[in-house]
């Protein structure tokens, strides 16, 4: 019924409130887009896009793009969350593809692979960048009814988003590293981030803002983990305090695959 409908989103609400408020951090489980296949598909295609030739990945890389999207390798300082504070660089690869058309001059081309792109890479990451954008906007809407507004005061603004999905791989770390991190500690600048984590692997860790400690986030089967970044701030007039810094992530013994949507 319609009454139940609205004490669902009611409760659901009231759920997101408290858990951005205290941490800016939650899971979604069962939200649109949220489709078992099409995750697994997309993180096959993050493990062959990085399995690819050094070499290869290279005639990828992001400063090839005029947006800047593309292939960053370890060591790379340009996609390191804290520069001025880390010992080196993020051991981390990254691929970032985004919004296409030209709407903005933030829409653009992205760069694929010459080989096998449109079967075994390209094809499920773009259906799970479509998958992604919808359960944005449902979370999207359960944020602005947790803030006591329309539902529809965020999804209005986002016909044609300026989004983009960052695919990460965090290698093991080396015999002789001195620090286990695969990336800083660092917030994220746009306004919604949504995390898809391989199962299995862990290292994601949340800071807590009262106690000042590291609180692990895992992979839980069928969810995605959100955080709110420093536009969400700034929108909701500080209501939602993004923690500083609030995440980082340890380096494990395994290969770990994520994606990264904002």
């Amino acid at each position: 019924s319609a009454s139940a409908d609205e004490e669902a989103k009611a409760t659901v609400a009231a759920q997101m409130r408290a858990a951005a408020r205290e941490y800016g951090f939650f899971y979604v489980r069962n939200g649109p887009g949220q489709n078992e296949e099409a995750r697994n598909a997309a993180l096959e295609a993050t493990k062959a896009l990085f399995d690819l030739p050094h070499e290869q990945k290279l005639e990828m890389a992001a400063t090839n793009s005029p947006l800047y999207r593309g292939y960053q390798h370890c060591g790379s300082y340009s996609h390191t969350c804290t520069p001025t504070e880390a010992a080196g660089p993020d051991q981390k690869e990254s691929f970032t593809i985004g919004a296409t058309g030209s709407d903005s001059s933030m829409h653009g081309d992205n760069q694929w692979p010459a080989q096998s792109a449109p079967l075994q890479i390209r094809a499920p990451l773009e259906k799970y960048w479509d998958e992604m954008l919808r359960l944005a906007r449902s979370v999207a809407m359960a944020l602005a009814l947790s803030l006591e507004l329309p539902e529809d005061f965020f999804v209005k603004e986002m016909d044609n988003p300026v989004a983009q999905m960052v695919l990460l791989r965090y290698p093991p770390p080396p015999p002789t590293a001195d620090e286990n991190l695969g990336c800083g500690a660092h917030t994220d600048c746009g306004f919604l981030t949504l995390l898809t984590q391989e199962d299995g692997v862990h290292g994601l860790e949340v800071k807590d803002g009262k106690s000042g400690e590291w609180i692990p986030a895992p992979a839980l089967s069928d969810c995605i983990l959100c955080n709110l970044g420093d536009m969400a701030q700034q929108w909701s007039n500080d209501y939602y305090q993004v923690a500083e810094p609030p995440t980082r992530l340890l380096w494990d013994v395994r290969h770990r695959q994520n994606m990264s949507g904002a």
